[in-house]
């Protein structure tokens, strides 16, 4: 047997073993998790001012929350190596707007209002093949069919008040990157970036998120 030959037959049982551990470490089956995560919002202060100057005249002032903080709560099913289906539900906390100002007619008021968003997210996660090295990279496209609610109250110097309720619910779109590492056979820990449009079915409305995760794998 020549030396070439040798080193083809090598080659070709290094090559056998390679695939045979790479088939040996994926495995079907679900996983569930817990996440955390922030997301900027549509800083609202200019437009709120100028449609209260608008309603009724003099001027206004604005302040207002541009960063949300949310919990979700997942669960997913890895299908084939490049392929994962996941579920998710998502509470986030209040953000609060807050604005003053004084009348054309000299009356001065002050208002609140503020706002949450909860629901549900469904998604594919694609990832390159595990022999690439990064099975943990991931990409996500899915929908979200999310619940924006909104409390409003206001009140003026001449003892007028008013208060109102505004809830929205719709669908929406959700597209973003990520990362699984491995802690052990058991649990990844997830980092991730994603930008939800669309939210509660409003044109428009959209949020970029980063969250972290912890994943348990079953």
């Amino acid at each position: 047997m020549t030396k070439l030959s040798k080193l083809l037959i090598a080659a070709g049982l290094v090559a056998s073993s390679i695939s045979a551990v790479n088939a040996q470490s994926f495995k079907a089956g679900p996983y569930a998790g817990l996440e955390f995560g922030a997301e900027k919002v549509q800083n609202q202060t200019q437009s709120t001012a100028n449609a209260l100057v608008a309603a009724v005249g003099g001027s206004a002032s604005v302040t207002q929350d541009t960063t949300m903080y949310d919990g979700r709560i997942f669960g997913g099913y890895k299908v084939i190596e490049y392929v994962d289906l996941e579920l998710g539900y998502t509470q986030t906390s209040t953000i609060n707007m807050n604005y003053s100002g004084r009348s054309s007619g000299g009356t001065a008021y002050s208002g609140n209002a503020n706002l949450n968003v909860n629901g549900a997210d469904y998604s594919v996660l694609l990832r390159p093949s595990i022999a690439s090295g990064f099975n943990g990279l991931f990409f996500r496209v899915g929908g979200t069919y999310l619940s924006s609610n909104q409390n409003n109250s206001l009140s003026a110097s001449n003892g007028a008040s008013a208060s109102s309720s505004l809830n929205k619910s719709g669908s929406g779109y959700i597209v973003g990157l990520g990362y699984d590492y491995p802690i052990n056979k058991d649990f990844d820990f997830r980092a991730a970036y994603n930008y939800l449009g669309n939210v509660a079915g409003i044109s428009n409305n959209y949020a970029n998120r980063l969250s972290i995760a912890i994943l348990g794998k079953f």
